[in-house]
């Protein structure tokens, strides 16, 4: 089960980052064809906000994979040193 939620956990930051990178495209280029019957000016704040939207998108997914393993490997620490703690700490018998 762990390992089907680590799949979907990264999967959702795959398909998140493809969402990103497609509208930041879409907002780039929109933006583009529109200014292009007014001036030659290709930089606006729709145009840099789209490119933002595609480096985030393109790198979101790494940043959520290596996350993920930052906090299980956390939680497995975690869980080895609470056993270390419970096996030793035993209760003298009265």
């Amino acid at each position: 089960m762990e390992k089907l939620g680590s799949f979907l956990y990264g999967t959702g930051g795959f398909i998140a980052g493809a969402l990103l990178m497609v509208g930041g495209w879409w907002i780039s280029m929109l933006n583009v064809r529109l200014d292009n019957l007014q001036d030659t000016d290709f930089t606006s704040f729709w145009t840099i906000f789209g490119l933002i939207m595609i480096f985030i998108g393109a790198y979101l997914p790494f940043m959520v994979v290596g996350l993920r393993g930052r906090l299980v490997r956390k939680r497995h620490e975690l869980d080895e040193l609470t056993r270390r703690q419970s096996s030793t700490s035993t209760d003298p018998a009265p």
